[in-house]
């Protein structure tokens, strides 16, 4: 992300607007498209350690019932990570397009604040790392929500023209939300039976990522046009204040009491008590001859 920042923020700084209407608008993709058929060269030649267990067995119905049967879990990670990917797009992404089209600040300006506010947060997740591991991740994401619960509407008001402004306005917030993604994929991924937890976790966020922060700029712009320049902030603070409440009443497996211990999909888990019959049900047994 922060690449990608700083790319349109070099070009908007070295090249006119002509240009980057006539040619300009490629690079990016031309850049995209070549780091993303290098990616795809390194994972055909990753080697994946496979789990030696019967977890590797399981047919695909089992995956797709487990939609159905961990729908607790699922609505669970879903108001958790509601209010993060809202915000995520809101104040990471959308900011900086947001100050140009209605405040009327250079691409330039607004690209670098967002690339300084974006590596400013960025620095601070080993930290939010080490705290977590001190004190809990659900504490940690339980922090960093509030802030973003009770911060969205002072800090949108306080954004005006400048680049400065807008990199510490944009600052206030990336902090918490890089508090809260720093030890987000891990707490979500404890809230789901391991059997099921890439599919579960995988759809979810998915959903929940295009539906809220994918249709985020679009109403903060539909919004500022038709309703008011706080309504936005109210909407960011609305869905941020469900996953307060959902950190609140879900608990993973293991308590955050105490932190460091190895982690399980023992009793508490969401989606259900630490045995799963129709897990043993849909693994296929060797038969009594097989070695």
């Amino acid at each position: 992300m922060i690449a990608g920042m700083a790319l349109g923020a070099t070009m908007a700084s070295v090249l006119g607007a002509d240009d980057l209407r006539q040619w300009g608008w490629r690079i990016p993709f031309a850049v995209g498209g070549a780091l993303g058929l290098a990616a795809l060269g390194l994972r055909a030649y990753l080697r994946e350690p496979v789990p030696d267990d019967d977890r590797r067995a399981l047919p695909v119905r089992y995956h797709v019932g487990s939609l159905r049967r961990d729908r607790r879990a699922l609505i669970a990670v879903a108001a958790v990570v509601a209010g993060s990917t809202v915000a995520i797009y809101a104040w990471g992404n959308s900011a900086s397009a947001f100050a140009i089209t209605f405040g009327g600040m250079s691409k330039s300006a607004a690209l670098w604040a967002a690339v300084a506010a974006y590596a400013t947060a960025a620095a601070l997740i080993p930290v939010w790392g080490e705290i977590a591991d001190r004190v809990g991740h659900r504490t940690v994401m339980l922090a960093g929500t509030i802030v973003v619960t009770l911060g969205s509407l002072p800090v949108s008001a306080a954004i005006s023209g400048g680049p400065l402004n807008l990199y510490l306005c944009m600052t206030a917030m990336m902090v918490p939300i890089g508090a809260i993604l720093s030890v987000e994929p891990v707490y979500i991924a404890r809230l789901v039976p391991a059997a099921s937890r890439t599919t579960a976790i995988g759809v979810t966020y998915s959903l929940v990522a295009a539906v809220l922060g994918g249709t985020a700029p679009y109403i903060r712009a539909w919004m500022h046009l038709h309703i008011s320049d706080t309504a936005f902030a109210v909407y960011v603070t609305a869905l941020a204040a469900v996953s307060v409440v959902a950190l609140l009443l879900v608990r993973p497996p293991d308590d955050d009491a105490t932190p460091g211990r190895p982690h399980s999909d023992g009793p508490g888990s969401v989606a259900g008590g630490p045995d799963r019959p129709e897990l043993a049900a849909a693994v296929p047994r060797p038969g009594p001859d097989a070695s």
